[in-house]
């Protein structure tokens, strides 16, 4: 069924692989070519139940970016998105391979 299912839509996703400066981690991003967004809201973006301005009528809740960012930096990670008003959005985040000791050991009782 999914061999169908893929074989019956184009293909538009693009893979890239590119070294990162930081030896010991993996980096991975994401991009589109919606409508972008502006700057004062790359940090609100993750926060929970954000929506930006104008979009009520769609679908969401405003907890996918909000989960994300929760997961990379229980991992010890960073997430980031880089876009402008009307160029897409890049999501990008970066985890080590080996987490760092506060990030390893937080949540276990001692």
């Amino acid at each position: 069924m999914w061999e169908r299912r893929a074989a019956a839509q184009p293909s538009t996703t693009e893979r890239r692989r590119q070294n990162v400066s930081q030896p010991n981690a993996v980096k991975v991003s994401v991009s589109d070519t919606g409508p972008g967004i502006a700057a004062e809201f790359h940090l609100e973006v993750f926060d929970d139940f954000f929506r930006l301005p104008g979009t009520a009528n769609q679908e969401g809740m405003g907890l996918g970016l909000a989960i994300a960012r929760r997961l990379v930096q229980g991992m010890g990670g960073k997430i980031w998105v880089e876009s402008e008003v009307g160029a897409g959005c890049k999501f990008s985040f970066l985890i080590p391979y080996k987490p760092a000791i506060a990030a390893a050991s937080k949540g276990k009782n001692r």
